[in-house]
């Protein structure tokens, strides 16, 4: 008997009515069994892994050599908040077994800053410690909040009633979608449809295999489709509320319809929202040895190249004391390197046309990136000098592409630099994501008031200490999003946030701290010069699906072979 073709519309009704009849369901199974389904999707994860890694090369045209890219943004942070989200649910479940309250673990470490608690959410356990040295990831609260957990989700399965989430997933990392996913079911206590971005429609199949545990008890769906399908989602009366990973416009178009923002927001749901941002790295004057400049360009150059500057958090602007007598070296080291990273296919759709745009206002842009010099494979481009001014074009937009710009700051020493910078980043450069700052452990020694002032004052959702804020978002104890108290009518980077493994109440902002220079000559994962990136990011995705003492000596291993 022939299947009976159904209209796109049709699929998306009956995927609707599926997940509308099972959100009450979803509320009433026990902790343990929603466990169980997590450790069934890291099984089909772990079995389907290489197809992920293979289809996600070809959309993107690079070499099967080349694997590092979708371990690191797809396989490995989905594969470790699956696993911390067992490790949370597990008291949990035993204490639901037993019939008292429901308790979560608690953090590793709670301390009070003024009026704020800061919640050290990473390294969590004897294994993390080892295998991450030095490095802390903390969790700002909002001024005057405890740390409560899993408030949100509790009431959810008091209340028993459900809902039903719309996830407008993101067309850049793989792993975006399903951890947005994640996040309703297991934060917030939702069922989800998800409606992939027409850039990764390919990934339908892979997820269609990976997360069927959801999919086959009608708590996750998944469709694809253009603007008329989305506009369609938006406005069901079964979806209860949203969330978007994509550009401020595509935000603006869903609640307003209009460009001019005006009159009462068109959506009448609640929205959540990540929508990128100009992100800073503030470099702050100091003592740097080549070696170190070698180092720090790595980490700047790493946080542009990986998958092709198309990240939310890539690095796109350096903030720099215009009188460094360092600052010429450090941009040629990072130029230099840019300079030898082939240029790469530009997949995401728009990237040539942003592109085009900031090459007719900074015609003196520089050119950099060896072969293949060919339509559709854009080069790593810098632009330096640009102006620190109200509206100036690079502050404002983000090129998404691979791009990189560089603004100086007229001050004369660390400590006015970074009040300066600080300033300068909240009120003049676009979006309230993530930032990077970058100070020399001599510097920091001397000016350590000073640097903890600037990261309470600077309003960015996560803030890397020496590092990309990337981990931020791969570590998935701390919260990725945007600063809280974005309006609707000047959205920036969005307003909420997701992963939050520990299901923390009341975050304002994720910390991330590194030393200057990690111990041993050790590289981080996205370093250009780092030589073993996917027998390390293999490695760890093994160690995080078993936690076993094999898995952490190979980890470790392949971590010192970089």
């Amino acid at each position: 008997m022939e299947k009976t073709e159904i209209s796109k519309q049709q699929e998306i009704d009956q995927k609707l009515d599926k997940l509308d009849q099972h959100k009450a369901e979803w509320l009433k199974v026990p902790f343990s069994e929603k466990i169980n389904l997590l450790k069934q999707v890291m099984d089909l994860v772990m079995k389907h892994q290489k197809e992920w890694v293979s289809i996600a090369l070809q959309h993107r045209k690079l070499k099967p050599t080349e694997e590092e890219e979708e371990l690191a943004g797809g396989v490995m942070p989905f594969v470790r908040l699956c696993r911390l989200l067992i490790e949370v649910y597990t008291p949990a479940a035993q204490a639901q077994k037993a019939n008292k309250p429901i308790t979560f673990p608690k953090p590793p470490k709670v301390t009070r800053r003024g009026d704020q608690k800061v919640v050290q959410v990473f390294p969590w356990g004897l294994q993390e410690q080892l295998l991450f040295p030095g490095i802390v990831g903390e969790l700002f609260l909002l001024p005057g909040k405890d740390e409560t957990q899993g408030s949100e989700l509790l009431s959810a399965i008091e209340s028993g009633v459900g809902a039903v989430s719309l996830v407008l997933a993101a067309g850049n990392q793989s792993s975006i979608s399903l951890m947005d996913a994640l996040y309703k079911l297991y934060n917030q206590g939702q069922v989800v449809m998800l409606k992939h971005n027409p850039v990764n429609e390919y990934l339908y199949p892979i997820f269609d295999k990976v997360f069927a545990p959801f999919i086959q008890r009608n708590f996750f769906h998944q469709v694809t489709g253009g603007i008329e399908e989305g506009k369609y989602l938006t406005e069901s009366k079964i979806i209860d509320n949203i969330h978007i990973t994509g550009s401020d416009k595509t935000h603006d178009a869903i609640v307003w319809g209009n460009s001019e923002k005006s009159g009462e927001p068109r959506l009448k749901k609640e929205i959540t929202s990540e929508l990128g941002c100009v992100t800073p790295f503030i470099i702050v004057p100091g003592p740097w040895t080549d070696k170190e400049l070698d180092y720090q360009a790595q980490v700047i150059s790493g946080a542009i190249v990986q998958n092709v500057s198309f990240n939310c958090n890539a690095c796109k602007l350096l903030v720099m004391e215009k009188s460094w007598n360092l600052r010429t070296q450090l941009i040629n080291k990072v130029k230099s390197i840019l300079a030898k990273v082939p240029r790469r296919y530009a997949y995401y759709a728009g990237a040539e046309q942003r592109y085009e745009n900031f090459m007719k206002r900074y015609p003196k842009a520089e050119q950099l990136g060896s072969s293949p010099n060919q339509d559709s494979y854009l080069p790593w481009t810098f632009i330096g000098d640009i102006p620190p001014e109200d509206g100036e074009y690079a502050l404002c937009t983000e090129p998404f592409c691979p791009i990189i710009s560089e603004t100086y700051l007229d001050t004369s020493n660390a400590k006015e630099f970074m009040e300066q910078a600080v300033e300068f980043c909240n009120n003049k450069v676009w979006g309230n994501l993530s930032c990077t700052l970058v100070i020399h452990p001599e510097t920091q020694k001397k000016f350590n008031a000073e640097l903890e002032k600037a990261i309470d004052d600077l309003k960015y959702g996560s803030i890397g200490i020496n590092t990309w804020s990337a981990l931020s978002y791969s570590l998935a104890t701390p919260v990725w999003g945007a600063f809280p108290g974005n309006s609707l009518e000047n959205i920036q980077s969005g307003r909420g946030f997701v992963h939050n493994a520990f299901l923390l109440d009341h975050p304002q902002k994720s910390v991330i701290r590194l030393p200057f220079q990690l111990v041993l000559g050790s590289k981080l994962p996205f370093f250009p010069n780092h030589n073993n990136k996917a027998g390390f990011l293999s490695a760890a995705i093994s160690w995080e699906y078993n936690r076993s003492m094999q898995s952490l000596g190979q980890t470790l291993y392949n971590a010192l072979w970089g």
